[in-house]
This record gives structure tokens, sequence and C-alpha cells, in this order.
């Protein structure tokens, strides 16, 4: 049952996180996607972590603040809604100063268009584009100025297949991320081991360009450097990151003919396991080893990594990475917990030990920065 316009007060004491768990971290709200059907809202404050609100949501398996500040997005991981084969998008209003959720609209993607797992939100927060794992599609759908969700506008269908019969029997979208201009869209569809350059017009998903990789890379994770003239893919299935040159007034995509890092072999439920610095100076990433986070120093003109560090912070695969001023979050799903690493004032490495709260399953992480 949804709790629409659930009360937002202080949780029970048991259902709190310690108020010692991080130090001196003050990202205002943290908001978290759990698989047992929820998302929490945690208020950060002086260190201070408090659990205040939980709502119901089916499987959030990510979450994104609207580009305005007053929205978060979820994107539902299910099969079924209302009897049909799709899964759903929510978006939920924010309050500023209390950090509540309260509900605005549930919006269906279209039949098949099932086990949503990544979306991109337009640089306007006019559109969001959605990746349909398991239905191998995409959907746009527009969004309202009072955050409620249009219908289906554009249904794009992948098709394709890969060596990995267990992961790759079908397309695949996974990931989608918008190049730093906000014009086109790279998608990574870990089925058919494809890279989509899109574009959004006029409300519809146009693909100008793709690359094939090699077979049974299964590409998952994506992250643009802030110059927009490379990106990182995390090959999953391999367990590499490579690097793709960018020609966006081309619409080309050229890649290393090498990995530039190495992380675990990873399963497709993953959500993001890289993560770049604000200035693009360094890139965070899971590996090389399960439970370990690396630091890469980013060479700006070419794309290579350089290690910087390595620390283990989980005893299991890491689920996904969001990374804010001064500190890297890692989402923890097999140890039911949200870790917080502290870098270093550069973002050279990091500066100590990570500190953690409990989350059941966690799956998903957005985070709303204080303001003055």
């Amino acid at each position: 049952m949804l709790l629409r316009g659930a009360a937002c007060a202080v949780m029970p004491r048991r259902m709190q996180a310690s108020s010692r768990s991080i130090a001196r971290t003050n990202p205002g709200f943290a908001f978290v996607g759990s698989a047992s059907g929820a998302i929490h809202v945690v208020r950060v404050e002086d260190g201070r972590l408090q659990e205040i609100q939980r709502i119901a949501s089916r499987s959030p398996a990510h979450l994104a603040i609207h580009p305005d500040g007053k929205f978060l997005l979820a994107a539902n991981a299910v099969h079924e809604h209302d009897g049909l084969p799709q899964a759903t998008l929510e978006t939920y209003s924010l309050g500023q100063r209390s950090g509540c959720l309260n509900l605005c609209s549930r919006q269906a993607l279209s039949l098949s268009a099932t086990d949503a797992r990544h979306f991109a939100i337009t640089p306007d927060g006019q559109h969001v584009a959605v990746a349909a794992y398991a239905g191998g599609l995409y959907n746009v759908l527009p969004i309202g100025a009072d955050g409620v969700l249009g219908l289906v506008t554009s249904i794009r269908k992948e098709v394709g297949c890969g060596p990995v019969t267990t992961h790759q029997a079908s397309a695949h979208p996974h990931t989608l991320q918008f190049d730093p201009s906000g014009q086109y869209l790279v998608g990574t569809d870990f089925g058919a081991d494809r890279l989509n350059v899109l574009a959004l017009i006029g409300g519809k998903l146009v693909r100008h360009a793709h690359v094939q990789l090699p077979a049974g890379a299964g590409p998952a994770s994506v992250v643009f450097h802030p110059s927009g003239s490379f990106f990182y893919v995390a090959h999953a299935l391999t367990g590499h990151v490579f690097c793709y040159q960018f020609q966006a007034s081309e619409k080309r995509i050229s890649s290393t003919s090498a990995p530039v890092a190495v992380l675990p072999v990873i399963a497709p439920e993953t959500g993001t396991i890289l993560a770049m610095h604000a200035d693009g100076r360094f890139l965070y990433g899971s590996g090389p080893n399960p439970g370990f986070i690396s630091c890469y120093a980013v060479d700006e003109q070419s794309g290579a990594l350089a290690k910087v560090e390595e620390i283990r912070v989980a005893g299991g695969a890491i689920h996904s990475l969001t990374s804010t001023s001064g500190y890297l979050h890692i989402v923890d799903r097999s140890g039911s917990r949200i870790h917080t690493l502290k870098l270093n004032r550069n973002g050279a490495g990091f500066a100590g030990k990570s500190h953690s709260f409990a989350i059941e399953e966690p799956m998903s992480l957005a985070l709303l920065p204080a303001t003055s």
C-alpha cells in the first residue's frame, strides 16, 4: 500500500541511524530506494543521521532529483502494473525544508517496457528518457511544471543478443547518460553489447549512431568527463572499464584499444559503479575486487587512468556509487548498508575510514545537498 502523503516525522529510535555514523557530512537529505519496497528519507545534519520518513515504492531501482530541485523521480523495476506487463515511473514533491516526499504521479510505461532500472532527465526538466531493461525498450515521458508525468510520447525498441545466454538472450537497455551539453544521450545495451547515441527531438527519441562492442562485453554504467570529449563505460561481464572518445558534432564514438581499469565481473542488476569527481580530475569505480573502491587520476586529454588509491569498504559487491562535494556515497546492497567515504580535499584519494548506516536491501540513492 502506498503511503501517499505519509506523515514526515522522526522515526522510532530503533529505526534511526546512529548520530555518530558520518562525521561532518551535511548533504541535506539522502533518499534511499530499497528492494524491500520503500524509499527512505534520511536527514543528514551536522553529521547526525536520522530517518524521518519511509514511503512505499515498488522496487525503486533508480532515483534522481529533478533539475529544479523540487521533485524526486523513481524508476520501478517491476514486471507488472495493473495486471499488464509494464513498469512504472513515479514523481514525488520534495519538501525543501523538511525533505519529506509526497506522491505527485505514477505513470505506466508502454506495454512490455518492464523492469525500468535507469532514466535520464533532460536538462530543462521537461522530459525523462527511461531504460526498460527486461522489455528491451526506451520510453520518453513529459514532466509537467507541477511534477506530474504525462503519457509516453516515444517508444524505441532495441533488438539483438549476446553470447552470454544467461544474461544476453535479448537486448537489455541498462543506463542512460546525457553528455555535458545536454544535447545527446549515450545508452548502454547490456544484452546486445551496444552503445547508442540518442537525442530527444520534439519529445521523440532518435538514434544518431551506435557502436557494436566485443561480444560478451555487457556494457553497463556510463559516466561522462565534464569536458564532454570522452566518457567511460563499465564492461560488466568482462570486468573492464573502457574510455570512449566522443565527437558530438559528428555524433561519433571511438574507443581505446585496451581497457583503462579493472573492476569485478558484476551482475546485470548492479547500478552505477562509476562516478566522476566534479572537476573531472578523478574517477571512482568499484574494484578491482568485490567490496573495494578505487580512485583514478584522469588524463584530461586522452582519458587514460592512473590508480591513486584503493580501499575496502564492503564485504561483497558494490551496487552503486554517487559522488557529491567532498564525499563518495556507496550502496552496499548485499550488506544492507550505505557507506560514505570522505575524499581528500582535491578529490585525490580517500581521507579516512568510511562511515555507514543500515538500510534494508538498498538499491538506489539520490542526494539533496543542504542549502543556506
